[in-house]
């Protein structure tokens, strides 16, 4: 059994042991402190894990803010859906554009695939990084494409069999540990396209399970686009952009509309992973 200190710390990552008093530190097992623990939504009100006036209880707050208006709805109904049914997961990054910080990322994210499996349909994973603050949307863009190739390089999985492992194949998905998930960069910089807007930094990760039922062919599927669809116009000051499609459309790529511009920014003209971070042979 862990004492109460230890069991606290668990509860962070390893570089958040510093919201911990001296005292508290001084008693601490290290190795309780060596993979951080997937936090829930009540853990976002808990003073230890969340201090007031950090980066975290800020992340935390806008994030919390944004999904659960009633007025000012959210476009992705799936998010506010899983925010209300508890299906929601997340982690939080400290240096997160360092080698350490991935590490931290890929850990969280082993953790959320281990009891994915459990949880409410529609979950996912949401990942709050401590980076530089006030870059531009380039500066953001290139920490999220780094940031997903150094996961790829932690992948000790073999790319799943039935994923396209060429981003430019319309079949491509983002992998790791084994499982295809989309994934959604949101941060500061965007400010037209809020529904991509974040207090600093933030990596959204969904499992493809979670869109099972919801195929472009399917009612479920063009009812959920339409409402998105119908949000979006509202929410953003900018039209939905051309990126955005469902998977396996020949006339779309999934890379690209991980990481979208904001407004008059440019988008790269090929994915940023390449080899075998892109998902070839390792």
């Amino acid at each position: 059994m862990f004492r109460p200190e230890e069991d606290a710390v668990r509860a962070l990552d390893c570089s958040g042991v510093r919201f911990l008093g001296s005292e508290a530190v001084a008693n601490l097992n290290v190795e309780a402190c060596v993979h951080p623990v997937l936090l829930e939504f009540s853990d976002l009100r808990t003073e230890q894990v969340v201090p007031s006036g950090s980066w975290r209880r800020r992340a935390a707050d806008q994030l919390v803010q944004t999904l659960d208006s009633r007025t000012d709805r959210y476009p992705c109904v799936f998010g506010v859906d899983a925010l209300r049914k508890g299906g929601l997961r997340f982690a939080f990054v400290e240096d997160a554009d360092t080698d350490a910080g991935a590490r931290t990322l890929a850990a969280a994210l082993r953790e959320f695939l281990s009891v994915f499996p459990r949880l409410p349909k529609r979950s996912s994973l949401i990942t709050f990084l401590d980076v530089e603050p006030g870059q531009q949307v380039a500066g953001y863009q290139e920490v999220f494409w780094r940031t997903l190739s150094r996961l790829r390089e932690l992948d000790d999985r073999p790319w799943p069999a039935d994923i396209a492992p060429d981003p430019e194949d319309p079949w491509w998905e983002f992998c790791f540990a084994g499982e295809p998930m989309f994934v959604v960069c949101a941060t500061a910089a965007h400010t037209e396209r809020r529904s991509r807007s974040a207090e600093n930094m933030m990596i959204t990760f969904q499992p493809r399970p979670v869109f099972d039922g919801l195929e472009s062919d399917t009612p479920a599927g063009q009812r959920a686009r339409k409402i998105i669809r119908g949000r979006l116009a509202g929410y953003d000051s900018v039209p939905a952009h051309p990126a955005l499609g469902p998977y396996g459309d020949p006339d779309h790529r999934e890379w690209r509309q991980y990481f979208l511009p904001d407004a008059a920014d440019t988008a790269p003209a090929r994915c940023p992973l390449t080899g075998a971070t892109a998902g070839g042979s390792r």
